[in-house]
C-alpha cells in the first residue's frame, strides 16, 4: 500500500517538474529584463595582443597564410555570389571586397569596410569560383591550426573593433541551433580592416554571403575537430589544441541567413553543475565549519533571508536537502577565485552569486564570470564585501549542494545553490520537485518505510553516486526541448 501510493506520488512530481520547468520558460526574459542590476552592468571588453604586422613587408604572415590543399567540401550548398564574387554587402550595409596581393603566389586581401554610422560585426561565407559548392565561413577550415599560429583566439564576447594589420583574429559560434566556428569582423563606424589569404594559386575566391550577426553571450563548449583535415593539413601543423578543446566561447546569432560549414564539428554546450571546491567551507548551527567536501545530507548550515523586524537580511539555518554535483579527483576544473577585503570565495564561472555594482541597489544572484573589482558580495553579517581582484585557479574537484531556501552562505559569501541559468528565482521554481522527494525521503527513512530511497543522496555515499544528480540532467535537456520547441528564442544553458 505504502510503495504504491509512493510510486502514484512520484508520477504527481514528474509531472510537477514540468509544469514548473514551463512556468520557468514563460517567466524567464521578463525576470531578466527587470532586473535593475543589468543596467548597471558592463562587459569588460576583451583587447587584442596587437602586433605591428604591415602585408607587403612582411613575407612570414604571406609563408603562414599561405596554403596549397583545396577546399574542403561543403556541408551546404552556397548562396548565390554577387558581381561574380569579388564583393558582398550586409544587410546592414557592411562591405567586403577581395583583391590580389600576389596572384602568382595566390594571395589575396579581404578588405571590410563600414561605411554606415552604426557599429557591426559580420562573418564572411566564401568559397572557389572554380569549384562550385564550395562555400564555408572564414575562419571554420583551420580554426585549430589557427589559434596554434596564433592567427585566432577564443576569448569573452562581445569582441572590440578590429583595427590596423592584425592577423590574431577572435574566433566564435555562429547561429543558436547549427553552430559553426567562424571569425567575427566587428567595425566601428566607418571603419576599415584588411586580412590577407593564401591557397588561391590558379584559383580564384568567391564571396557568396556577408552576414550581419550579434552576440547572444558566452557558452561552454565541447569542440571535436578533424585533426588531420583541420590542424595537420594547415601546412604540416603539428601543435594542435587539445581534441575536444572545451572552451568558453562566444555565441553571435545571425540577423538572416546562415553561416556555412565546411566540417561539422561534434559540438555540446556545458551542462556540468559543478560550483565550489572541496575545500570551500559553510557553518554548521553550532558554529563549527565543515568543507564542502564533508558536508552530508541532512546538515543544517547557514544562509541569510529578509528579516521583517530588522528589515535587512540574517542569519537563519537551512537544511542540505542534497547535491546537485559532486565531483571527486576528476580532470582540472578552472574556477574564478574572488577576493574582498575579508573573504575569499572559489566559484565556477557560470553559478549564480549575489552581487551590486552599487551599495545602494538591491543587488541579484548572478552568474560570477559577470563579476568585477569593484563590484559588492554580501557577508554572512550583512555587510557589503568589495571585490579587490578576481583570478583562475584550477582544482580536481566540485560540490553544489542544494539547501531547503536555495541559498547558503560559503566562505562566509551569500550564493546560490543554482547555476547555468541566469535567475536564481526560476532556478529555485524548477528544482521545487526535487527538494520535495528528498523531504518525502527524509519522512520515510524517519518512519522506516522501504522502498524508496534516491541513490547517491544518502550519507553513505558510494563512489557511483557523484556527478550531476538525474533530476538536474533532466531539466537540463528539458530545458534544451523546450527551448527547441521555442524557435531558440529562450537564453542558453
Amino acid at each position: 500500500m505504502y510503495r504504491r501510493g509512493l510510486q502514484t506520488l512520484l508520477i504527481l512530481l514528474i509531472v510537477l517538474s514540468i509544469s514548473s520547468l514551463v512556468y520557468s520558460v514563460a517567466v524567464t526574459r521578463q525576470e531578466i529584463a527587470s532586473s535593475r542590476l543589468g543596467r548597471h552592468l558592463t562587459r569588460a571588453e576583451t583587447r587584442f595582443q596587437q602586433r605591428a604586422v604591415q602585408f607587403e613587408n612582411d613575407e612570414n604572415v604571406l609563408a603562414l597564410l599561405d596554403r596549397t590543399e583545396a577546399a574542403p567540401a561543403p556541408v551546404s550548398p552556397p548562396p548565390a555570389p554577387q558581381d561574380n564574387g569579388r564583393e558582398c554587402v550586409s544587410d546592414q550595409g557592411l562591405r567586403v571586397r577581395w583583391d590580389w596581393a600576389s596572384e602568382s603566389q595566390g594571395v589575396v586581401v579581404w578588405t571590410f569596410q563600414n561605411p554606415t554610422n552604426e557599429s557591426g560585426a559580420v562573418v564572411l561565407n566564401r568559397g572557389i569560383l572554380e569549384q562550385p559548392g564550395s562555400t564555408y565561413c572564414l575562419g571554420d577550415a583551420f580554426w585549430p591550426a589557427y589559434i596554434t599560429n596564433n592567427l585566432a583566439f577564443i576569448a569573452n564576447g562581445p569582441y572590440p573593433a578590429l583595427s590596423g594589420a592584425n592577423p590574431n583574429l577572435p574566433l566564435a559560434a555562429i547561429g543558436r541551433d547549427s553552430r559553426t566556428i567562424c571569425f567575427v569582423f566587428t567595425l566601428d563606424p566607418g571603419g576599415n580592416f584588411e586580412l590577407p589569404e593564401g591557397g588561391f594559386v590558379g584559383i580564384s575566391p568567391q564571396c557568396t554571403a556577408l552576414l550581419d550577426v550579434r552576440f547572444l553571450n558566452d557558452i561552454n563548449m565541447t569542440i571535436s575537430y578533424n585533426q588531420a583535415t583541420q590542424c595537420n593539413g594547415f601546412d604540416g601543423n603539428t601543435n594542435c589544441p587539445p581534441n575536444p578543446l572545451q572552451t568558453s566561447i562566444p555565441l553571435y546569432q545571425p540577423h538572416s541567413g546562415k553561416a556555412a560549414g565546411a566540417f561539422e564539428p561534434t559540438i555540446s554546450s556545458g551542462s556540468g553543475f559543478v560550483c565550489f571546491s572541496g575545500e570551500s567551507w559553510v557553518e554548521r548551527t553550532d558554529g563549527s565549519r565543515v568543507l564542502l567536501r564533508d558536508l552530508q545530507v541532512g546538515d543544517q548550515v547557514m544562509t541569510l533571508s529578509m528579516s521583517t523586524a530588522s528589515g535587512g537580511r540574517v542569519q537563519r539555518p537551512t537544511r542540505v536537502s542534497g547535491f546537485v554535483d559532486r565531483l571527486v579527483h576528476t580532470k582540472p576544473i578552472a574556477y574564478l577565485r574572488v577576493v574582498t577585503g575579508n573573504h575569499v570565495i572559489e566559484i565556477t564561472k557560470n553559478h549564480l552569486i549575489w552581487a551590486t555594482t552599487e551599495p545602494a541597489e538591491p543587488g541579484i544572484f548572478l552568474q560570477a564570470q559577470r563579476l568585477h573589482p569593484g563590484m559588492y558580495l554580501r557577508g554572512a553579517s550583512d555587510e557589503l564585501e568589495r571585490i579587490e581582484r578576481i583570478e583562475r585557479v584550477w582544482r580536481s574537484d566540485a560540490f553544489a549542494p542544494l539547501t531547503d531556501t536555495g541559498t547558503l552562505l560559503v566562505n562566509g559569501v551569500l550564493v546560490s545553490c543554482y547555476g547555468n541559468l541566469e535567475s536564481h528565482r526560476i532556478a529555485h521554481a524548477a528544482f521545487a520537485p526535487l527538494r520535495l522527494i528528498h523531504r518525502l525521503q527524509h519522512w520515510c527513512t524517519d518512519h522506516h518505510v522501504a522502498g524508496f530511497a534516491l541513490v547517491g543522496d544518502h550519507p553513505a555515499v558510494s563512489e557511483k553516486a557523484y556527478g550531476i544528480h538525474p533530476y538536474a540532467r533532466m531539466l537540463v535537456r528539458l530545458y534544451a526541448l523546450v527551448r527547441f520547441l521555442s524557435g531558440g528564442t529562450l537564453h542558453t544553458l
